[in-house]
């Protein structure tokens, strides 16, 4: 019994005497005090210190920096950069249609409130769409006066075909101008796009969008 201690003791001897950068795959970076050692084991710049007692010396873990190159960062704005460009016309082209499809609703909506007006009051009312100054406004007067505010459409909505408009609802909230077929009131925005809204006879409005050209 006791020579097996004393075998056990020696070898925990010679193991306390090997030096850290002895085991294979050691992660620790050794602050030794002998000069050869501090050359082949670099002290880290950032880490946590610790105490090894089976070393019987002080460490430090070292901590790798998980950041990014310049390289790669240059990369991912070089690729941001050029997804922007790519998808920069089909989103103004995208942002001009929903502008006109707004105008398009908004002028229908106008002429229905328009044609209840005009029954309200047991008077005529007319509604006129133009292009001014490169924007499509829209108002209603009866009897020289305004049934509803003037209104401009957004940026992107340019023309009216064949402006001005003018559509007129009787007291009845029938529609008296444009003959006895339906009127259209067309507009076009700055890629050439179109929407359509008719008003037929009887005085109901809808409106679509349309595959005919522009000016």
């Amino acid at each position: 019994m006791r020579e097996t201690t004393k075998i056990v003791d020696s070898l925990a001897k010679l193991v306390r005497a090997r030096p850290p950068h002895a085991y294979p795959g050691h992660k620790y970076k050794g602050l030794g005090s002998s000069i050869a050692q501090r050359k082949r084991h670099t002290p880290c710049s950032t880490g946590l210190r610790d105490y090894s007692p089976r070393t019987g010396r002080l460490f430090m873990v070292c901590n790798k920096g998980n950041g990014f190159t310049l390289v790669e960062l240059m990369l991912a704005l070089a690729i941001v950069a050029i997804g922007v460009a790519l998808a920069l016309p089909e989103f103004r082209q995208w942002n001009a249609r929903m502008q006109l499809r707004d105008a398009a609703s908004e002028i229908a909506n106008q002429l229905v409130l328009s044609r209840m007006a005009a029954m309200n009051r047991n008077r005529s009312v007319d509604v006129t769409v133009n292009t001014v100054a490169g924007a499509v406004t829209i108002s209603a007067v009866s009897s020289g006066s305004a049934v509803i505010a003037p209104k401009t459409m957004m940026a992107q909505v340019k023309t009216v075909i064949g402006g001005p408009v003018t559509v007129t609802f009787s007291s009845l909230g029938v529609r008296t101008s444009g003959g006895t077929t339906n009127q259209t009131i067309s507009v076009c925005n700055a890629f050439r796009q179109r929407y359509d809204v008719r008003i037929i006879p009887a005085g109901k409005v809808n409106w679509f969008s349309s595959n005919g050209g522009c000016p």
